[in-house]
């Protein structure tokens, strides 16, 4: 199991969503505690390649992305490791 550290940010509303910038802060601090070189786009192919090998349909995948088509999603993400 990883144990990272807290992790701290400023939100003026506990409830307000987090800021593009605020993501890729806590992702950046996350891959150097880990020492392993990740980014947030990363982590959405991972998520895309392990739904795809666990059989949901790729319109699923491209919702969950949120993609407009699944063509982006099979052409960027999953087209490399997906069988016929």
């Amino acid at each position: 199991m990883l144990l990272i550290g807290e992790v701290r940010y400023r939100r003026r509303h506990h409830r307000a969503p987090l800021t593009e910038d605020c993501i890729m802060k806590l992702v950046r601090e996350m891959s150097s505690k880990v020492r392993i070189h990740f980014r947030a786009h990363d982590l959405r192919r991972t998520l895309g390649n392990r739904l795809c090998r666990r059989g949901v349909d790729l319109e699923t995948i491209a919702k969950i992305l949120r993609h407009e088509g699944s063509t982006t999603t099979l052409r960027a993400y999953i087209g490399v490791t997906r069988t016929p």
